[in-house]
C-alpha cells in the first residue's frame, strides 16, 4: 500500500504539490516536515502502488480505467 500526501504553502499559495511514499509512518513523517515548513496538508490518503509507479514514470492511467494493485 503506497501513501499519497497533497500540501499547499499557506502564504504562497502558488506552492503547492503531491508527494507519494511508501510506507504510512513515512508519509506521517513527510507530513509532519512539510508542515513546519509552513505547508498545509490537505490530504493524507492510501493509494495503489501502482497509481504511485504511474505518477513516479510520469505516466498516470487513464482515469476511466481502474488501476490495478
Amino acid at each position: 500500500m503506497a501513501w499519497f500526501i497533497a500540501y499547499r504553502h499557506s502564504i504562497r499559495k502558488e506552492e503547492a504539490g503531491v508527494k507519494f511514499l511508501e510506507q504510512e509512518a513515512e508519509a506521517i513523517a513527510e507530513g509532519r516536515r512539510l508542515e513546519s515548513l509552513g505547508f498545509i496538508i490537505t490530504k493524507i490518503a492510501p493509494t495503489s502502488k501502482a497509481r504511485m509507479d504511474a505518477f513516479l514514470a510520469g505516466t498516470l492511467p487513464d482515469p476511466e480505467q481502474p488501476v490495478l494493485g
